[in-house]
């Protein structure tokens, strides 16, 4: 049965990478948990930056929720999956695949030896990932910066640290095998309002990285959540 953190991976940056497996699954998670996930998310999708001369107008981050969610629960979620080995796993595998890849594309040696050291590194024992949450922050200013000069709203992608914040939420779960029809279905934090500017940089959670991020409350005071993610 699928394990919620089963691709979840560590690459030498510090980038996570296949924080949900991918497919339609939906796993159990606490109610109070992904409440508290949802309200985070709604607030930093009304984040809006006003953009002018193609730069992002300082202003307050509505993001800082999300973030203080994430700070607070990633080092317990890392650790889980460290204790249980699948996070080590999947890192190595991933390791060495990208050594096989950098060989056959005959990339420079040192790129090569980067790779196969940091294989060699989590293979030794010991290891225990490092993930860098700068990483998975939007980058506003680099979307202002691409805006066509007749566009009104422009998007950055909020997908990788939603996805790693409701990781955090369900942490290591198998899914559970089928939906009940009955449950009453929220998609998490919402759709972004539609907040008016002239031209303005929102954040949204891309449907082309993010299928479905639904969920549901259940009898009893349990809670669902469902995640479609693309499989290619």
């Amino acid at each position: 049965m699928t394990e919620s953190g089963e691709t979840f991976c560590v690459d030498a940056s510090g980038q996570v990478h296949g924080v949900f497996p991918p497919g339609a699954h939906v796993f159990p998670v606490d109610a109070a948990e992904v409440v508290a996930l949802d309200a985070a998310v709604r607030e930093a999708l009304a984040q809006r930056w006003a953009v002018t001369g193609g730069s992002v107008e300082p202003g307050p981050s509505r993001t800082e929720a999300l973030e203080r969610y994430l700070n607070e629960r990633l080092p317990g979620l890392v650790a889980a999956l460290t204790e249980q080995g699948s996070v080590v796993d999947a890192t190595l595998a991933r390791a060495v695949a990208r050594v096989e890849a950098f060989e056959q594309l005959g990339a420079p040696e040192q790129v090569v030896a980067a790779a196969r050291a940091f294989a060699l590194e989590v293979a030794a024992g010991g290891w225990r990932p490092v993930v860098d949450l700068d990483l998975l922050l939007p980058d506003p200013a680099g979307v202002a910066a691409a805006m066509d000069d007749d566009a009104t709203l422009a998007v950055a992608d909020l997908s990788p640290i939603v996805l790693l914040a409701a990781l955090c939420a369900v942490g290591p779960a198998h899914a559970v095998p089928a939906e009940d029809p009955a449950l009453r279905w929220h998609r998490l934090g919402g759709e972004a309002p539609d907040i008016a500017h002239e031209r303005a940089v929102g954040l949204a959670v891309y449907d082309e990285r993010v299928e479905r991020l639904d969920y549901a409350l259940t009898p009893g005071g349990g809670a669902l959540l469902a995640v479609t993610l693309p499989t290619e």
